[in-house]
């Protein structure tokens, strides 16, 4: 008589003692190992003056008195921001207070510098980990020119491509940029025709690649633009398709950073 075992059976049987949170391979004798620690990200990072830096944290597994790694507690990662630690095998929520890594340093962004960020980790029988390292560079955003108050003048042009009627549309606006690097920034305001967007921008060398969705738009609808060699204003053509009415809008925003904000800067 043949048996046949389901896959599913198999993979339970291969994988319940550690992806699934079961016990640990150890049966006894204390644990006396420390936990092995490793940087998430680079050894070597680097952060720009007031710009947020995110730590990309470190990774924690914790090995038993055998040298295996432990189910139970063998895959630890901290989120920064929530400042809660998260057990991805027995899905254990633990406090900031008990938290089992912790971190010696800051990174502070207003100042140009070189940083160092030392973490520890801990397991639950309190073995503590060799400590690793972070060092972090805080250098200048040879961008940040970018940041600051624009005023926008916006011309539209209307096509209906049914009766090759264009009209055209004037009109003005204030907007603002933040978080420029060398990748793009953060643009709070465009006129895409039909309605005002906050687009994802992303500067390649002196020319603005613009991307942003719209619900009532074709997805072919899409946004191009340059900036200006004096680097004091730039300008965004946005190209849309709306679904219902079957038109075209083709509006250019010129922004013009605020003389009195320059003015200021160089007091």
């Amino acid at each position: 008589m043949k048996f046949i075992i389901p896959l599913s059976f198999v993979f339970v049987l291969f994988f319940s003692n550690c992806e699934m949170g079961g016990p640990s391979t150890a049966t006894s004798g204390k644990d006396t190992i420390p936990p092995v620690l490793r940087l998430a990200g680079n050894e070597i990072d680097t952060a720009l003056v007031y710009m947020a830096y995110s730590d990309p944290w470190v990774i924690l597994r914790d090995v038993d008195e055998y040298g295996d790694l432990k189910c139970i507690d063998g895959f630890l990662e901290h989120n920064p921001h929530s400042g809660v630690t998260f057990n991805k095998t027995d899905d254990k929520l633990i406090s900031s207070e008990e938290s089992l890594i912790q971190v010696e340093g800051t990174v502070d962004v207003r100042y140009p510098g070189t940083y160092t960020l030392t973490y520890t980790g801990r397991d639950h029988a309190g073995n503590l980990s060799i400590p690793v390292t972070r060092t972090v560079k805080v250098v200048e955003n040879p961008h940040s020119y970018l940041n600051g108050i624009y005023d926008v003048k916006c011309d539209c042009k209307i096509t209906d491509p049914v009766s090759s009627k264009i009209r055209t549309s004037t009109g003005t606006y204030t907007a603002y940029v933040s978080n420029a690097s060398k990748r793009g920034f953060e643009l709070s305001l465009l006129n895409i025709g039909p309605d005002y967007i906050m687009p994802k921008t992303a500067l390649i060398g002196d020319t603005l690649d613009i991307g942003y969705y719209h619900r009532d738009l074709n997805y072919n609808s899409r946004g191009y633009g340059s900036l200006a060699p004096d680097k004091k204003s730039f300008t965004i053509t946005a190209v849309s398709y709306p679904w219902q009415p079957l038109i075209t809008y083709s509006c250019t925003s010129v922004y013009t950073r605020r003389l009195d904000i320059l003015k200021q800067e160089k007091k």
